[in-house]
């Protein structure tokens, strides 16, 4: 509907027509019209009136005024006229889908066919031709994105944005993501460099034939990319890992809480067992640690976790496996992944992609299929090393002193001079922090800097049997992944692809000591680590819970999420009998049920109130499902949830620290307020800032009233206007447009989403900036091995990463609505061939 343009004041907003000229100055007669005669009327004589003042020195805004509006029509004509050429050229560079393109290095054809939904199917030549049309295509769609992702792992996203990235390069730059990208280029098989060459070399045509015309962030960013190179694809690769490879975090945090509040409560609010007798006695070598600088880190990152099942044919109405995977990442414009086929000799392999990178992460090709979730196993672990008073760039290993190695990397920041970043690595790894009595934090993760991922992923998409699979898995190394597995044979598996180290007389739950008695013995034996293999029962669920048995030989760690995915995938696979389908797997995605509330509303329900306000939210509660969508109740929960913790905890651990407990509560890691449900008499209930002592009925009723208060502040009084669905709407923010004048271009939503951090259908919430989306459902497959054809996908955004092109965000109404696509098939609307 047209909106209407505002009424001037006392008047109808049209234009006054013009005053009669006086009788005495004659009106001008059109040259061709008939001058007065005789027979005409004779007209009365205007009355006279004062004369007109004219508007002269005394008033000389008029002048202005009219200046003004020429001024003002100018610089209106001026910026039409600039966004017409931007978006003159943001056309230029959309991609070409037809007709014919030069490929240089082909052995023979390559025709890239797209559906409706521009999803590309490459056919023809060998694995070479087809992941080198495959950069080609990259390109094409999502260069902007790799250019992006490339920089973000090497730490040099300051050089197109300014100073505002400092501290992202900072963070890469420490972590030695490049140099370890190069080490493992150097260790590549021969034909995993084929494969990166190839990849390579069809970026860089794209990249040679579009010049000035690539993408329309890089026109206005005034940048011209670096080609592409072998390592640049390995860089996206080790951030990638370092994404989902965080639990070093999680130990720093947990040693912060046994300084504030012991280790019991330290290890219960992490989601752990109280500690061992041996972790207790080792305490004192590095307690208390009190942390007093930690290397500084974004502050936002994506969310990595997942989801992904397996049933086999005993559970299915096909009498063959189905399989599910839905990875939880940032949900931004564009999407993470990216839909492709590849067909030619020897392979023909479908599924999501990481644009930057050749081959498929997972999906499926004629005999097998396959998803992957963050596995959270523990690769890492923090070092307290002694430094020597007499010589502070050493520290004690032993009984001698060793030299810090140290460097400075240099980041080169738009707009200003280069900024330095100063380096230092003990031989356990990286300093990442100090501690109040000048000690020095060393984190170690070896499995930085081992692996042949490519060759990996190559032998893992042609895979053809659960032998063949694994076989494949030896050369990954990191991020530890589970690989959920489906055969068109009937065999399901589950295996836990990556280096995890072994550890000898600790744990690795909290920081040790450095000089030597905590050293790792090597990574698990590839052929040693728990897996699972039809198993009795028929049904394999990951959602980044803990799959390892307490008395596995060799433990994967202790750190992972909570169970509430977990738990709520069984129950519903359970509930659908043996005859499942994929239309059963889609409707399990599309679940918004949260079992992490029940604990919390047995408590909630109870409270009793003589405010209407709060009277009218409990009975909101009473009557709610537990289903985070639409209304007032899932809104109420999750106010009452962050303000929970905040009237329990903040007091005990101080604002700093609060505040990183709520960024680890709000990843859906195990603990949290949930921990203490069930144990009226913690002492954590007491808030210490007051004189009385409150219970664990008290703190609910406050945290009750403080959400009320808050929500009707924020949305109004009338909680029947309160909706979860538009509170926590999934805003699909762009690097060149999240907020300001570029958003409308390049970024999309908030649409409305519902979901949770625990909700199969996952969308994070956030405890630290309530409501937003932290992440959520990246890319959502569904395959049934009786027949791959029928395979299902879909995106949240769209293929296409050109914010001009039709395909920019057209699968965002199936992904909120449940529906998808087949897998990287259809009826093709397009066709280009890549010839050599």
């Amino acid at each position: 509907m047209a909106r209407k343009l505002p009424r001037r004041p006392g008047g109808s907003g049209l234009p006054k027509p013009p005053a009669p000229k006086p009788a005495s100055q004659p009106t001008a007669t059109p040259p061709d019209s008939p001058g007065p005669t005789a027979a005409a009327p004779r007209k009365a004589a205007p009355k006279k009136t004062a004369p007109r003042r004219k508007l002269g020195p005394a008033f000389p805004w008029a002048k202005w005024l009219k200046r003004g509006a020429l001024v003002v029509t100018g610089f209106l004509a001026m910026i039409s006229l600039l966004g017409g050429y931007v978006v003159m050229k943001a056309r230029a560079s959309l991609p070409q889908l037809e007709g014919s393109v030069v490929l240089a290095g082909l052995s023979g054809n390559v025709e890239v066919s797209r559906t409706a939904l521009a999803v590309p199917h490459l056919q023809g030549g060998d694995i070479r031709d087809l992941v080198r049309a495959m950069g080609f295509v990259h390109a094409q769609d999502r260069f902007f994105q790799m250019e992006l992702a490339r920089r973000l792992g090497a730490g040099r996203l300051a050089e197109l944005f300014g100073a505002e990235l400092i501290e992202q390069d900072r963070l890469a730059r420490r972590m030695g993501l490049a140099e370890a990208a190069a080490a493992e280029l150097a260790r590549t098989s021969p034909i995993g460099i084929e494969i990166l060459d190839s990849y390579a070399a069809g970026v860089n045509a794209f990249r040679q034939d579009h010049e000035g015309r690539l993408s329309p962030e890089l026109e206005l960013l005034g940048h011209i990319p670096e080609p592409w190179s072998a390592v640049d694809s390995l860089i996206i690769a080790k951030w990638f890992s370092y994404l989902l490879s965080s639990n070093a975090s999680v130990e720093l945090l947990r040693a912060r809480l046994v300084d504030a509040v012991g280790p019991e409560n330290a290890y219960r609010l992490t989601g752990l067992a109280a500690p061992s007798e041996q972790t207790l006695e080792a305490l004192p070598q590095t307690h208390p640690l009190g942390i007093t600088a930690l290397a500084p880190s974004p502050a936002e990152l994506p969310q990595g976790a997942s989801n992904a099942w397996v049933v086999d044919g005993t559970r299915s109405s096909s009498g063959r496996p189905l399989l599910a995977a839905d990875p939880h990442l940032s949900l931004s414009m564009p999407s993470v992944f990216y839909e492709i086929r590849l067909s030619g000799s020897g392979i023909d392999v479908s599924g999501a992609s990481l644009p930057g990178m050749p081959l498929v992460l997972f999906g499926q090709n004629r005999r097998i299929a396959w998803g992957v979730t963050a596995l959270l196993a523990d690769v890492q672990d923090i070092y307290v090393e002694t430094v020597n008073p007499a010589n502070p760039s050493q520290y004690a290993w032993g009984d001698q002193w060793l030299s810090f190695e140290t460097v400075t990397a240099s980041i080169d920041v738009k707009g200003q001079a280069p900024v330095s970043e100063p380096i230092e690595r003990s031989h356990h790894g990286v300093i990442v922090g100090s501690s109040g009595d000048g000690r020095k934090l060393a984190q170690r993760w070896d499995a930085l800097g081992t692996g042949d991922h490519v060759t990996a992923l190559l032998w893992m998409n042609q895979s053809a049997s659960w032998e063949e699979f694994t076989a494949a898995l030896r050369g990954w190394s990191s991020p530890a992944l589970a690989f959920v597995y489906a055969d068109v044979e009937g065999n399901i598996g589950f295996f836990p692809a990556g280096d995890v180290p072994v550890r000898i007389g600790f744990d690795g739950s909290l920081p040790v000591d450095g000089r030597g008695q905590y050293e790792w013995q090597g990574a698990i034996p590839h052929d040693l680590k728990f897996r699972s293999f039809n198993p009795e029962g028929g049904v394999i669920v990951a959602a980044n819970h803990q799959m390892t048995p307490p008395d596995a030989p060799y433990p994967l760690g202790k750190d992972t999420l909570a169970g509430f995915r977990a738990l709520r995938i069984e129950e519903l696979l359970q509930t659908g009998g043996a005859a499942l389908s994929l239309n059963d797997f889609a409707r399990i995605q599309q679940d918004r049920y949260d079992r992490s509330t029940e604990p919390v509303l047995r408590h909630a329900v109870a409270l009793t109130t003589t405010n209407d306000a709060e009277r009218g939210a409990l009975e909101i509660l009473r009557r709610w499902n537990g289903r985070m969508e639409q209304g007032p109740a899932p809104l109420i929960y999750h106010g009452l949830l962050r303000e929970l913790l905040v009237q329990t905890l903040s007091d005990e651990l101080g604002e700093k620290l609060f505040e990183t407990f709520l960024e680890f509560a709000e990843s859906g890691r195990a603990g949290g307020i949930h921990a203490l449900l069930d144990d009226p008499s913690s002492a954590l209930w007491d808030n210490r800032e007051t004189p009385e002592i409150e219970s664990r009925e008290a703190i609910f009723q406050k945290s009750f009233t403080r959400t009320i208060e808050t929500l009707s502040a924020r949305y109004g009084e009338d909680a029947s206007g309160w909706d979860w669905g538009s509170a926590h709407g999934v805003r699909f923010g762009h690097a060149m447009g999240r907020d300001g004048w570029l958003s409308w271009l390049f970024s999309r939503g908030p649409v409305p989403f519902g979901g949770s951090t625990h909700t199969i259908a996952n969308a994070k919430a956030s405890l630290t900036r309530p409501y937003e989306v932290l992440g959520g459902t990246s890319f959502r497959f569904l395959a049934d091995l009786s027949d791959l054809s029928l395979s299902l996908a879909v995106i949240p955004t769209g293929a296409s990463g050109h914010p001009l092109s039709p395909n920019y965000f057209d699968q965002n109404d199936a992904w909120l609505s449940g529906d998808f696509h087949p897998l990287a098939a259809g009826t093709p609307v397009s066709k280009m061939t890549l010839t050599p």
